[in-house]
Parts: structure tokens; sequence; C-alpha cells
């Protein structure tokens, strides 16, 4: 899978049982501590936002993601960790491309170091701890500037 190739296209709701079924282990434990089932929560996110998959060559999705007003999300599947490197320099360039609120802010589940980092190589700096009341869970809140040229 040397030449993976990735494109960016609107996401529909036919997508839920392949990320669902695909989800990295973080995002299906990040569901079962918030109690919430991952195809109403994906459902949820994907009827209040403007959502969008990644795909691979080979065309599964790598992640699902949207924006909705200044909040930014992401749902990744287990192709990620097939081309972790050159997935997160693409999403990266895509991200960067297409974020054109003046800010974005999101929350991230404390134990889920994967997804930080990659929000971290975004722009996106931790503005505080939040305890959710479930499970002693923690959610970090993460804030993105966006500098944009008049």
């Amino acid at each position: 899978m040397a030449n993976t190739e990735f494109t960016v296209r609107p996401a529909v709701i036919s997508d839920i049982p392949e990320i669902v079924n695909n989800m990295l282990p973080a995002g299906i434990e990040d569901c079962q501590r918030t109690g919430l089932h991952p195809v109403l929560s994906i459902g949820s996110d994907m009827r209040y936002s403007d959502t969008y998959v990644a795909v691979n060559s080979d065309d599964k999705i790598v992640t699902l993601f949207g924006f909705m007003d200044n909040i930014f999300w992401m749902h990744m599947t287990n192709e990620v960790t097939k081309e972790p490197f050159k997935f997160l320099k693409y999403a990266k360039r895509w991200f960067t491309a297409n974020a054109k609120q003046p800010i974005l802010c999101s929350m991230i589940d404390i134990h889920n170091t994967g997804l930080l980092k990659m929000a971290k190589s975004f722009g996106f700096k931790v503005v505080n701890v939040v305890p959710s009341g479930l499970n002693n869970t923690y959610y970090l809140q993460i804030v993105r500037l966006c500098h944009t040229q008049p």
C-alpha cells in the first residue's frame, strides 16, 4: 500500500455501518464511557454538522469528521492504522485549506492520546480539563484560532 491516496467527499447515512464496524478501539471506548451507542452518536453528529469522510485508494473510509458551527469532531476507523503518517499529512493539508471558521473548538476524551496528538498537529491547544460526570472520565477542551487574511 505504498501509494495510498486519500480523497474527501460528503458523508451519507449509508456510511455509518462501515464506520461503526471498523472504529478504532479508542473511539469505541469513548462511546462506551459516555454511554452512547456509536450508531446514535454518529447519526446525531451527522444530522447537525457539515459532515465528510476521508476515503483511501481502496475506497475504505478512514475517518468521518465534521464542522458544527465552531465545533470540529472526528471518528476514525482502523484504516487509519495502515498508513498513519501519510494520512496525517493529507488530513492536515485538507484541514488547513478547508477549516475557515475564525475559531474552532472540540473536546477529547483524556484517554484518547492519539487523537490529542493529531489535534495538536492541526493547531489546536488544550485550554481546560473538564470532568464528564460519567465513570470518572475527563475531557480536554481544545481550541484553534484560525488566522484569516482579508
